[in-house]
C-alpha cells in the first residue's frame, strides 16, 4: 500500500494541533500551580507574623511574637488596653461556641479578651506551656494558655477561686482556647 500524500499531512496536522494543545493545557496546569503556592505562600506568611485585621489593625497572636525581641511590656499593656473593650464570663464564652461556633469565631478569635471565670486547674501541659483552665458549664472548660513568665502571678491562683485573665481569642480545638494570657 502506498501512502497517501493528502492523508498523510493531514494526520501530521492532527497531530501537531495535539501536541499544541497538550502544550496549552500543560502550561495552564503550570500557572495555575504557580499562582496557588503564591498565594499559598501569601497566607502561610500571614499566619506566621500572627495579624489578624479582627479590630482593624495588626494584633500580635502567640507566645513566640511577643518573645521575638519585641517589647513585650509595651504589647501586654496594648493588649491589656484593647481586651478592656471586650470583657467575657467563660460561661458567655462556651455558650457562644457551643450555640454557633462559626459565629463565635468572627466574634473572638484573634480579638483582645478580658475573660473571667473559676479556675480549675493551673499546670503545665505536655509541650512545657503554662495554662489556667477556668470553669465554665462545660466539662472541657476554657484553656487559657499564658505568656513566659507569669508563673510568679500563676503560683498566686487557687482552684475554686475567681480569676481574671487578658488574652488573645484563640478558637475551639477541641476545647476553646485563649492564647497569649496574661494574669493581671
Amino acid at each position: 500500500m502506498e501512502s497517501d500524500p493528502v492523508r498523510d499531512s493531514v494526520r501530521k496536522a492532527l497531530a501537531d494541533e495535539r501536541r499544541a494543545r497538550d502544550l496549552r493545557q500543560g502550561a495552564a496546569v503550570l500557572v495555575a500551580l504557580v499562582v496557588l503556592s503564591l498565594v499559598g505562600w501569601w497566607v502561610w506568611a500571614r499566619f506566621r507574623e500572627g495579624f489578624t485585621q479582627a479590630q482593624g489593625d495588626a494584633v500580635p497572636t502567640g507566645a513566640d511574637q511577643l518573645a521575638d525581641g519585641v517589647a513585650v511590656r509595651e504589647l501586654q499593656a496594648d493588649m491589656r488596653r484593647r481586651a478592656a473593650g471586650c470583657r467575657v464570663t467563660a460561661d458567655q464564652l462556651q455558650a457562644a461556641y457551643d450555640a454557633n461556633a462559626i459565629g463565635a469565631d468572627r466574634q473572638y478569635k484573634g480579638v483582645p479578651l478580658t475573660i473571667t471565670g473559676v479556675v480549675v486547674e493551673v499546670g503545665t501541659d505536655s509541650l512545657g506551656h503554662d495554662f489556667v483552665d477556668l470553669c465554665s458549664g462545660d466539662a472541657d472548660g476554657i484553656r487559657c494558655l499564658c505568656e513566659p513568665g507569669q508563673r510568679d502571678r500563676l503560683a498566686r491562683l487557687r482552684r475554686g477561686h475567681a480569676a481574671t485573665l487578658v488574652g488573645l481569642g484563640g478558637g475551639r480545638s477541641p476545647t476553646v482556647r485563649v492564647h497569649a494570657a496574661l494574669v493581671p
